[in-house]
């Protein structure tokens, strides 16, 4: 009878034990379940296929759990100069982008939490167009430009296809670094006019300086050119 009683209490003393354990996983639930699927989705995937000018992006991440997501790319790698290519739709599982020149490239997804918190995935690296099979355009003579010096200043005018620019940006480097790597420079001038012309002072006139140009087409790429030193006036 002795023995009875001790199962019969080792028996509700495991039920108690499981009840208790259902009570403590349903208080450690989320309440806010979208979040907790987007943290969950740690396994999905990001790639991205290259034919030489065009990329195919796929993603099997579930972007209707977030308040957000944007595609980023660039040509570096860093993450803190980045170009923005497009703002995703909520059920978007792919995108096709054109490149404007063979160099490899990196993309981002850019996803923002319903807690408001910025999450990134990636960056993923498409390589080189080495076969020269895309067809880029020749962007110095779709994009023509010019920079002129005399000892003060410097002139700089362009005349590009009339079109919708987000912004038309001049930056002036000590360095003829083609990306800015070792120094960004100074951006010196910003627009949206498609035409201009402008005369920019230097800080020394006794230093050498280099000039880079970036152009983003509405709805379009981002084209960087440069550095060009200017030509003297004659």
């Amino acid at each position: 009878m002795k023995t009875k009683n001790i199962f019969h209490m080792a028996s509700l003393a495991g039920l108690l034990a499981v009840l208790a354990c259902t009570s403590c996983s349903k208080h450690k639930e989320p309440e806010n379940q979208a979040q907790a699927a987007a943290k969950r989705q740690t396994q999905e995937s990001f790639s991205a296929t290259r034919t030489g000018a065009i990329v195919d992006l796929e993603w099997t991440y579930d972007l209707s759990v977030y308040k957000s997501a944007e595609l980023y790319k660039n040509a570096t790698g860093q993450s803190n100069d980045r170009d923005r290519v497009s703002v995703l739709k909520s059920g978007e599982k792919h995108y096709k982008d054109t490149l404007i020149e063979p160099r490899a490239y990196y993309y981002w997804l850019k996803v923002t939490l319903p807690d408001g918190s910025d999450e990134n995935i990636g960056p993923i690296r498409v390589k080189p167009d080495e076969k020269g099979i895309g067809n880029y355009p020749h962007i110095t003579r779709q994009y023509p430009w010019s920079v002129f010096r005399n000892y003060k200043t410097a002139t700089i005018s362009w005349a590009f296809p009339e079109a919708r620019y987000d912004y038309i940006k001049v930056i002036r480097s000590p360095s003829p670094d083609p990306l800015g790597y070792r120094n960004r420079g100074v951006e010196v001038y910003s627009t949206m006019e498609w035409k201009e012309s402008i005369v920019d002072t230097f800080p020394d006139p006794d230093s050498d300086y280099w000039y880079r140009i970036e152009i983003k087409i509405s709805d379009g790429p981002v084209i960087r050119q440069g550095p060009i030193a200017p030509d003297v006036n004659p």
